[in-house]
């Protein structure tokens, strides 16, 4: 008997740890007792949250994710950057001036960019001004994808081909993310939030909106304890329910349960690595510098 599974059918439970601990403490705690710390992704997660936080204000598994590129991913510890001094701000996507010094903006301004084209081996600096995930979109479209720069003569050519102080994106940006590595989107900031400079998110019990703070602060924090499962039956025959709860910890759900059977499988996913808070700002390294350079290009 197979079961088919629709999201409309599954309910994450969650339930409010009232220990103070910091973000990374408070999601190795629900990593170690329950599931992970709570992905709160949809109105109904979030009102069960909200329940369940009550008067506190709690520690969810929302964080701001480590710098990666657009078409390589995640920095690498040792890696090259030219951040100018002062640099990264509290913006989460990347500019490169025309003296090669790199700037966090927000990522609906508009600038010039600069897309990678894998098949020639060319960064190419595109004279439309776009706002950063347009720009990602027309390189993907167009090219293979904004450029990764990661090594000095590529970023002296990009920088030497820009008109005096003028800047363009390129790959490198952050985001809001969640404990389980999935892109947060859509999400409900109270009044004021989120402030950029702080990295981890509570829900408010009083409000269910989100609040970003400091993740070394002390706060009690919602785990997510698994999903119950309402199984249909997918024989033919008179529709109806088998008419157990199967608790399954996975994010996506596949199960085979033996006729009768109240525990059918339980299978666990592969937990992700504990979120990175952010390294030193303002320093800047040359890192590795890679034997194959790519040229530049301009196109208007």
């Amino acid at each position: 008997m197979v079961c088919h599974l629709q999201s409309d059918q599954l309910v994450r439970q969650l339930h409010l740890v009232d220990l103070q601990k910091s973000w990374n403490d408070a999601q190795q705690y629900c990593r170690d007792e329950y599931i992970d710390l709570a992905i709160v992704n949809s109105s109904a997660l979030i009102q069960e949250a909200q329940k369940r936080a009550g008067s506190t204000e709690a520690w969810i598994g929302l964080f701001k994710s480590d710098w990666k590129w657009s078409q390589t991913g995640p920095v690498q510890s040792s890696w090259f950057n030219m951040w100018s001094p002062g640099q990264p701000g509290t913006d989460e996507c990347v500019t490169i001036f025309s003296d090669g010094s790199w700037f966090t903006r927000p990522c609906s301004a508009t600038y010039f960019f600069f897309c990678y084209d894998a098949a020639t081996n060319k960064h190419i600096q595109v004279k439309k001004s776009m706002t950063w995930s347009d720009a990602q979109s027309y390189c993907r479209q167009t090219y293979t994808d904004l450029s990764t720069i990661n090594n000095l003569q590529d970023n002296t050519q990009a920088a030497s081909v820009l008109s005096l102080n003028y800047q363009a994106w390129i790959g490198l940006y952050r985001n809001w993310m969640w404990s389980n590595s999935s892109t947060a989107s859509n999400l409900p900031w109270g009044p004021g939030q989120p402030d950029d400079s702080l990295n981890c998110v509570t829900i408010v019990g009083s409000t269910g909106s989100f609040n970003s703070h400091n993740c070394d602060d002390q706060r009690p924090f919602l785990c997510s304890r698994g999903e119950s499962v309402l199984c249909v039956s997918a024989q033919s025959g008179p529709p109806g329910l088998i008419g157990l709860f199967f608790l399954c910890r996975c994010q996506t759900f596949s199960l085979e349960v033996s006729e009768g059977s109240a525990e059918g499988r339980i299978c666990r996913p592969e937990r992700p690595h504990s979120a990175r808070i952010h390294p030193a700002a303002g320093q800047r390294s040359h890192g590795p510098l890679y034997k194959k350079q790519s040229a530049i290009t301009t196109v208007k």
